[in-house]
């Protein structure tokens, strides 16, 4: 496993800033998936705000444009 062997060559302390960079790259984070949701029609608008920060929300909708 890829990420198994990477983790090997950090110390612990890097593994979760590691794995979170990892998670943000490949859009896996909740609010990542819900925006997938809201473009697709699936979930409300009120729904998209309640699974992210204020935050995550500008980041999507700037990037979306």
């Amino acid at each position: 496993d890829p990420l198994r062997m990477e983790l090997r060559k950090r110390p612990y302390m890097e593994w979760g800033h590691h794995i979170d960079t990892i998670i943000r790259l490949e859009r896996r984070r909740i609010a990542d998936q819900a925006w997938f949701l809201f473009q697709q029609g699936r979930i409300d608008h009120r729904e998209l705000k309640s699974s992210m920060t204020p935050y995550q929300l500008r980041e999507l909708e700037k990037g979306s444009l």
